[in-house]
C-alpha cells in the first residue's frame, strides 16, 4: 500500500516541469510524508490502511491534482483540434471554423497559464481548475459537432449503399 516512492516521482516530474511550483509541490509532499510516517506506527492494520491512504492523497491533492486534470484537458483540446482539422473539405462549415478558432484561444490560455510565473503569495490552483472545467466544458460542444458529422457520414454512405 505504502505509494509515496511513487507519488515521489510524479512530484519530482512535477516539480522538473514546473519549477515555479517546485516549492508548493514540495511542501504538499512534505506533509504526506510526515502522515506517511505517522500511518506506519499504527499498529491496527485497519486503521493503518486508511492513514496510509488519507498520506497517499495528500501527496497529490492540490498542484498535483490541479495541474494533472489541466494537462489532460489540454492532451484531449489537442485531439480535438486534430480531429477538426482533419475533417474532409465537404465537412468544413462556418462552425467548425469558429470551434477551431476558440479550441486554440482556450489551448493558449491553458498553456499560458501552466507556464505563468506566479507570485508566491499567489495560489492559482482555482485557475487550473476553472481552466480545466472550461475545457471540459469546450469538450462537450466538440463531440456533439462530431457526432453531427458521424451521422450525416452515416446517412450519407446509407444513401449510397441503397442507391446502388
Amino acid at each position: 500500500m505504502k505509494r509515496l516512492p511513487g507519488n515521489k516521482t510524479t512530484i519530482t516530474n512535477y516539480k522538473n516541469k514546473y519549477p515555479c511550483f517546485s516549492e508548493k509541490i514540495e511542501a504538499q509532499f512534505e506533509i504526506a510524508d510526515a502522515a506517511m510516517k505517522v500511518a506506519l506506527t499504527i499498529a491496527d492494520e485497519e486503521e493503518k490502511m486508511k492513514a496510509m491512504e488519507k498520506a497517499n492523497e495528500q501527496a497529490t491533492i492540490g498542484y498535483i491534482n490541479a495541474i494533472q486534470g489541466l494537462e489532460n484537458n489540454l492532451q484531449t483540446l489537442n485531439r480535438d483540434i486534430k480531429k477538426l482539422v482533419d475533417l474532409e473539405s465537404n465537412e468544413y462549415t462556418h462552425k467548425t471554423t469558429y470551434l477551431l478558432e476558440e479550441a486554440n484561444k482556450k489551448k493558449t490560455n491553458a498553456e499560458t497559464l501552466l507556464n505563468e510565473v506566479y507570485a508566491e503569495t499567489d495560489d492559482p490552483i482555482q485557475k487550473f481548475i476553472s481552466c480545466s472545467n472550461d475545457l471540459s466544458q469546450f469538450k462537450r460542444s466538440t463531440d456533439k459537432y462530431l457526432r453531427e458529422i458521424d451521422k450525416t457520414r452515416r446517412i450519407q454512405k446509407e444513401k449510397k449503399e441503397t442507391h446502388k
